[in-house]
């Protein structure tokens, strides 16, 4: 639970953190309209673009960090012509911020927080008890009426279904970036969406 809910404030800062790279950019356009943003915003686009594939469907390439090297000319260029260093340092400042919070979402997404001993003693802890109600239900050889063979049969499904149910929650919060899931999905198709206006208009919509 705990790291489904900070699967959730990640998405938050994640589109957080686009917004401010690409308004960063924009501001370097009105201290020096000489730059060129094209390139970037292409580049930019690409990791995006990579970024949502390798988290919601698990498509490998390229890593992170080469994608984000073609950036770097976009910087270079800003430093040669004069752009204060404050300014540079910030947009470099949300670049690793960038890179944190894609690796720790790619880290929550590829491994289990659980051990697979846990999960094999779940599987198994869930089966035991709903094949012994079975069993003690089954074996039962006195008479009973109909309304206490309906009150049995009841208890025995509450149960299993409480069981099962706690064992898929389990499964589903602690993969939250896996839209195969059944529930708990996190939703980050909003990268498609930004990658198409970064490079269409430069900028991107409302981060909330």
């Amino acid at each position: 639970v705990a790291e489904y809910k900070e699967s959730e404030r990640l998405r938050v800062e994640l589109k957080s953190t686009i917004e401010n790279i690409m308004l960063d950019v924009d501001y370097f356009l009105l201290l020096k309209k000489e730059l060129n943003p094209t390139i970037f915003r292409q580049d930019f686009w690409n990791l995006l673009a990579y970024v949502f594939g390798r988290i919601a469907d698990d498509t490998r390439g390229k890593s992170v960090n080469d994608l984000m090297k073609g950036t770097n000319d976009f910087l270079y260029d800003a430093e040669t012509k004069w752009i204060p260093a404050n300014h540079i340092i910030k947009l470099k400042q949300e670049f690793s911020s960038f890179r944190k919070i894609i690796g720790r979402i790619l880290q929550i997404r590829d491994h289990d927080s659980l051990p697979i001993v846990v999960h094999n003693l779940r599987i198994f802890i869930t089966v035991f008890i709903i094949g012994t109600l079975m069993f003690l239900n089954i074996g039962n050889t006195t008479q009973e009426t109909l309304v206490g063979e309906i009150k049995e049969g009841i208890v025995i499904f509450i149960l299993s279904f409480i069981y099962t149910y706690l064992s898929l929650i389990i499964s589903s919060l602690e993969n939250p970036f896996d839209k195969r899931n059944f529930s708990g999905y996190i939703d980050i198709s909003f990268l498609k969406k930004y990658s198409k206006e970064v490079v269409n208009h430069g900028r991107t919509g409302d981060v909330i």
